[in-house]
């Protein structure tokens, strides 16, 4: 049971239920329950007027009240029409609920009513309307969430948020709130990989000198050709230090903020001896910050040229039977933490050279059996498709993963670029290129999360010999990402829907999605939009070139995206109309304007009857009777009607018309933008929902024009040369 995000809304004022909210609501509250469903009920609610608030909401059944919840989930379509990120989406798991006794007693085809209610200030405000609910559907949607074998992190994230509210209400001191991840898309999730080696060890001290980090490879990189984008440099984060609690702060801040579901950090262990390992144990240690992630074993040698290879090893990672198992028994209290990422349960681990291990088939067999013991029930295995790896069920794994630039299809464009370095003797590819290859990739014979990377450039580790992407731009990253997301909700089922970036910190080798010095945070919105779908118009047409075809899921998505931007801009353009009506007066955005009508109608069309509806609200007065309204000031409408036969959809035509009842001269204006009325529909249960679902109407009229006197109002369609015709009963008084 779904319906629209904005058919139930609701004021403060009466408590009744209004279809309206635009950029320009700074007032009431706002609202709907949405579903009721095998998660729980959901919905949202948002006071206008203190939209960082996040209220508590109450769910009741008959009296009774099941459970309670916080309106602080993240809300991207409502975010779109405010104009700044809002979190106000409700969710009251089952699991947070206590079903009554007598449910179980009743008939299951017995039909029972759920509402929410709004707390706020210590005062019960019945603010959404109920939705209808069988006993025998209760009770087999909380049997479903009771037995769910891919438990959701953020309905865990909302059973706390019920269970502290409930110990609030009891007068008991809460734990600590913990942050909650935005979820711009639950349906696909993307991870960035994450570099730990921002901040001093031993080991690095004693191969590159005393302090060495990261960052002194990235300040040392000099451009290559003209126009080359280095040294890169950080922007708003700075030199950080990763022992920095407040540093891991930001950054998942920052994160959370642009649509990133988690970080998978790079874990160096070698054969019992951890190195870069700080900021995960701190981040564990501490609990915070709250965000998701995953780990990924760096299981090749550590080299002083940075490729993993035999030449100057460093730490030589040895792999055999006894080493490997005492590897997943090492990380098992990682795979254990609550905000550790998992796949239908099971806590997700990549390998980054699994063609290393020496029998990953056995290996793996060792690792499940070692999870199971532990109590974590299994294991999601995920080989990394770096040096050669492809099918991972040949190495006894669940999955794999892209991870460019390995093995992708490149095209050089060494001579695109001028004055290049004399001594260069790397490669330089055309990052475009690889986008439209890549966007049009078929999909893989076995489970694969598909991945991007924001650029590509190492020259700050490799020097004259690195390998470098031209033209890499946040916009040609945000083409490739969208391709992925797509690709991703094609081979992917629900609840496996992963992708993976490259990477969130890979500064020595130009991949890093944290803001710099020259682009800021254009890599991070450009996240944002292709998750969101809510690309610029550029950017949608250059995606649709980059593909050989569009069709079916992706077309789909396409158009849907092409819909959001065009809504998008039609908010702005109204905006922009109201700033402009303000400066003539009339004050609103949506502000229609009435004009004479020559005459009644043409002698060749007929008149007739056949209208239903109802003038709902007048200014501040709902159900209104006859009233007197100032000509000078905008005049608020809201109602419903409909006709017989007449197809009605969110933009279909009518008129509006006021008749001045002495002189009958008729004032009229185009009534275009239609609300989703689901009362009508459920009053007038003999008539198509094609003509009740979109029967709604608010408006504000400029009456300036018309004389003061007696008005009708009335609302008329035109339907193969006749004309149907519905007068309201309220007359208004112009003075």
């Amino acid at each position: 049971m779904r319906t629209n995000a904005f058919q139930n809304l609701f004021r403060r004022s009466d408590n009744r239920v209004y279809p309206s909210i635009t950029p320009k609501s700074r007032e009431g509250l706002h609202g709907c329950l949405e579903e009721i469903g095998p998660v729980g009920i959901r919905g949202w609610l948002l006071d206008c007027a203190a939209c960082e608030t996040h209220l508590k909401v109450d769910a009741y059944v008959d009296g009774q009240v099941l459970g309670s919840g916080c309106a602080d989930r993240s809300r991207p379509d409502i975010s779109e029409i405010m104009g700044r990120p809002i979190r106000c989406e409700f969710l009251i798991p089952w699991a947070a609920m206590t079903l009554p006794r007598a449910l179980k007693e009743m008939d299951p085809t017995a039909k029972l009513q759920i509402r929410v209610v709004a707390a706020e200030s210590g005062r019960e405000l019945h603010a959404i309307d109920g939705l209808v609910r069988t006993a025998g559907q209760l009770l087999g949607d909380a049997a479903t969430a009771a037995t769910s074998l891919a438990p959701d992190p953020q309905q865990a994230q909302d059973v706390q948020h019920a269970q502290e509210a409930q110990q609030a209400e009891q007068g008991e001191s809460p734990a600590p709130a913990r942050q909650q991840p935005t979820k711009v898309d639950g349906d696909v999730k993307a991870i960035a990989f994450y570099l730990p080696q921002f901040h001093p060890v031993p080991e690095n001290d004693a191969w590159w000198g005393k302090g060495f980090t990261e960052w002194t490879n990235v300040t040392r990189a000099t451009p290559q050709f003209a126009g080359h984008h280095q040294p890169q440099l950080p922007g708003e984060l700075g030199f950080y230090d990763l022992r920095s609690d407040e540093v891991r702060e930001q950054q998942a801040r920052l994160a959370r903020e642009h649509g990133i579901h988690g970080f998978c950090y790079y874990y160096y262990w070698f054969n019992g001896r951890r190195i870069l390992e700080r900021p995960l144990e701190m981040m564990l240690d501490a609990g915070t910050p709250d965000f998701p992630f995953c780990i990924c074993w760096a299981n090749e040698n550590w080299t002083r040229r940075w490729d993993g290879l035999d030449n100057e090893v460093l730490l030589e990672q040895k792999h055999d039977e006894e080493s490997d198992l005492a590897f997943i028994r090492d990380v098992l209290p990682i795979l254990k933490d609550p905000r550790y990422i998992r796949i239908k349960g099971a806590p997700l681990l990549l390998v980054y050279r699994v063609d290393l291990l020496p029998d990953p088939v056995r290996t793996s067999a060792g690792w499940r059996q070692a999870c199971k013991e532990a109590g974590l029930g299994g294991i999601h295995l995920c080989a990394m498709e770096s040096f050669g790896n492809s099918d991972p069920y040949a190495f006894g794994f669940d999955s794999a993963v892209q991870f460019p630039p390995h093995r992708l299809q490149a095209r050089r464009a060494g001579d695109t670029v001028k004055d290049l370095n004399p001594q260069f003797t790397g490669r330089i590819y055309d990052y475009e290129w690889t986008v439209a290859d890549e966007i049009n990739a078929p999909p893989a014979s076995y489970r694969r999360f598909r991945g991007v990377m924001t650029a590509w450039d190492n020259t700050a580790r490799r020097g004259s010999a690195s390998h470098i992407h031209v033209n890499s731009t946040p916009e040609a990253y945000e083409v490739w990402l969208r391709g992925v997301v797509d690709a991703t909700r094609r081979d992917l089922p629900a609840g496996e829907r992963l992708l993976f970036i490259n990477a969130w910190n890979e500064w020595a080798e130009g991949a890093h999605l944290e803001p710099d010095q020259k682009f800021g945070r254009a890599y991070l919105e450009a996240t944002r939009r292709a998750l969101l779908g809510t690309s610029s118009w550029q950017t949608l047409v250059e995606y649709a070139n980059s593909r050989d075809e569009m069709s079916g899921a992706v077309l789909a998505n396409w158009i849907r995206d092409v819909a959001t931007l065009l809504k998008g801009q039609e908010l702005s353009w109204r905006h922009l109309v109201g700033l402009q009506q303000e400066k003539l007066g009339t004050g609103h955005t949506d502000t229609i304007v009435f004009s004479k009508a020559d005459s009644d109608h043409s002698p060749s069309i007929r008149l007739k009857q056949g209208g239903h509806g109802s003038l709902d609200r007048v200014n501040d007065q709902t159900q209104p009777a006859h009233m007197e309204v100032d000509r000078e000031t905008p005049l608020y409408l809201g109602g419903w009607s409909f006709a017989e036969g007449v197809h009605l959809g969110p933009a279909t035509p009518a008129v509006l018309f006021m008749e001045n009842a002495e002189t009958l001269e008729r004032y009229e204006a185009t009534l275009t933008g239609r609300n989703k009325r689901d009362d009508v529909v459920d009053a007038h249960p003999s008539m198509p929902n094609s003509s009740t679902a979109f029967s709604g109407f608010t408006v504000y009229a400029d009456v300036r024009r018309l004389p003061t006197g007696t008005y009708r109002v009335g609302v008329h369609y035109e339907v193969d040369g006749e004309v149907i015709r519905f007068t309201f009963l309220p007359r208004l008084q112009i003075v």
